[in-house]
């Protein structure tokens, strides 16, 4: 695998059903000055929620999709708290057990959460959360 790190002012990568691994993972988080990545998998079923405790030294982190038939409440678990991180679009099972974990992130500031199964409670405290950060 060619590093990642060598390319070191990718500010936005987008990585669609490549071959998932903790190497992988572990070039990805060499990228001090990523801002924006996507992660799409729909068919491998090779993405583990896991690999994305990774990234935690990923500081200018803004934005993070992440699509995949795979991923489930766990993955928002093994995520690090990105400080900067305002959007994410998540289009995988969510539940309430999952949604909490979305509110460790301090600057978030809109959520797309396709494939989400909330209460009314968690979604009623979404809409008042983003209304007033608004």
């Amino acid at each position: 695998m060619r590093s990642l790190a060598s390319n070191s002012d990718i500010s936005q990568l987008e990585l669609y059903n490549v071959n998932w691994s903790a190497e992988l993972f572990g070039e990805i988080s060499k990228l001090q000055n990523l801002r924006r990545l996507t992660i799409m998998d729909h068919w491998s079923g090779r993405l583990k929620g896991d690999m994305f405790r990774q990234l935690e030294s990923l500081p200018q982190l803004e934005e993070l999709w992440i699509h995949s038939s795979s991923l489930g409440d766990s993955t928002l678990d093994s995520l690090p708290v990105f400080p900067k991180l305002i959007a994410v679009d998540f289009d995988f099972r969510i539940t309430d057990e999952g949604f909490s974990s979305l509110l460790k992130h301090p600057a978030l500031e809109h959520a797309h959460l396709g494939g989400a199964v909330l209460s009314n409670e968690s979604v009623d405290y979404l809409t008042e959360l983003f209304w007033v950060r608004a």
